[in-house]
């Protein structure tokens, strides 16, 4: 039998409360938390703020894992932050390569779509992106325009998170992490 890196077992089940409170935001235990630890934004932009409790910074510590391994699934794209949210899968870590010119009014993804919402805009992706990030964009399917935009888990086929898909995630993460600390450290000693 296999034994399991214990902190990162216990990251990945704080993992999972940080993904129940932002998928159930109306149980109890959701709204209590909210009310005291982040009463104006959601679970994944608060931060721990003065004097938090040991059950609030633990699962704090464990946030990084559902923000690095979620994308966002695109429905009217109203909620959705064009260069600094992921929200292009299979792409670039989720998110746009190119560089944000600061000279356009496109902020958000919706900024993107055609004005009936029934796919993307064409003359817009080609004069502002990168042929790659255009390309793709225009292969995300926009189901329904009046759903909201909702955050899937990129290593579940049905986009939850899991307990045992987080501790895997962690691990490839690790892993990445370690060859490039090994390919770094030859290229310096050479």
């Amino acid at each position: 039998m296999r034994f399991k890196i214990l902190r990162d077992f216990n990251l990945a089940m704080l993992a999972k409360q940080a993904w129940r409170f932002h998928t159930s935001p109306n149980s109890l235990i959701s709204r209590c938390f909210k009310e005291k630890y982040y009463p104006h934004t959601d679970i994944l932009q608060a931060s721990t703020g003065p004097n938090p409790s040991y059950a609030r910074r633990s699962i704090y510590n464990a946030i990084w894992i559902i923000q690095k391994g979620t994308c966002w699934r695109i429905g009217s794209g109203q909620n959705v932050k064009i260069w600094e949210d992921h929200w292009i899968p299979y792409h670039n870590n989720f998110k746009v390569i190119t560089i944000d010119r600061g000279d356009s009014n496109m902020r958000l993804v919706k900024d993107l779509m055609n004005p009936d919402g029934q796919g993307w805009n064409s003359e817009v992706l080609e004069g502002n992106f990168l042929h790659i990030d255009s390309s793709a964009i225009t292969q995300i399917p926009i189901i329904e325009s009046t759903n909201m935009d909702a955050l899937m888990w990129m290593f579940e086929p049905n986009g939850c998170y899991t307990v045992k898909s987080g501790y895997k995630a962690i691990q490839i993460w690790k892993a990445r992490s370690q060859t490039t600390a090994r390919t770094s450290n030859e290229n310096n000693s050479v």
